[in-house]
């Protein structure tokens, strides 16, 4: 927890290691992709690409897929901004499809990038929605009106 409290006040930056690949990472992708950076939603793809580009760096790579198997050439402007952000930025001598996907997520889980849940791996779907289904449910109970509240 220390480590986010630190970060998101601006005490200290963590993972210096990968700032000025972060920082390259970053510019890149807000200008490929057209991305409006905000404080927070700064931050958090500057950890994400941070965490990646050490992990890659540890030859520590993921190894599943996490997109359809279409969605390379469905969405091209986007898989090749990101390869040649990857190419230039993390400078690693890596075929990095399953890292590629898992950034191409997240960018989609944050909002960065337009998203349709069909691009997921059909596993995913099918998780993300039972997920959502119980996270609605979940609302409902909370929200359900009082028996004694009036409209």
């Amino acid at each position: 927890m220390p480590i986010y409290y630190s970060y998101f006040n601006g005490i200290e930056k963590p993972l210096q290691t990968g700032q000025t690949v972060a920082d390259q990472a970053m510019d890149r992708l807000s200008a490929d992709l057209d991305i409006s950076r905000l404080p927070t939603t700064d931050k958090k793809l500057e950890i994400y690409i941070k965490i990646q580009y050490i992990r890659m760096h540890g030859k520590d790579y993921l190894t599943d897929h996490v997109l359809t198997a279409g969605f390379k050439e469905a969405q091209a402007n986007l898989w090749h901004s990101v390869t040649q952000m990857m190419a230039n930025d993390y400078r690693l001598n890596v075929s990095g499809e399953f890292e590629i996907e898992a950034l191409l997520t997240f960018l989609f889980a944050e909002g960065f990038t337009q998203f349709e849940v069909n691009w997921l791996a059909s596993d995913l779907q099918s998780k993300v929605t039972q997920l959502t289904q119980r996270f609605i449910e979940q609302v409902n109970v909370v929200l359900a009106a009082d028996a004694g509240q009036t409209p």
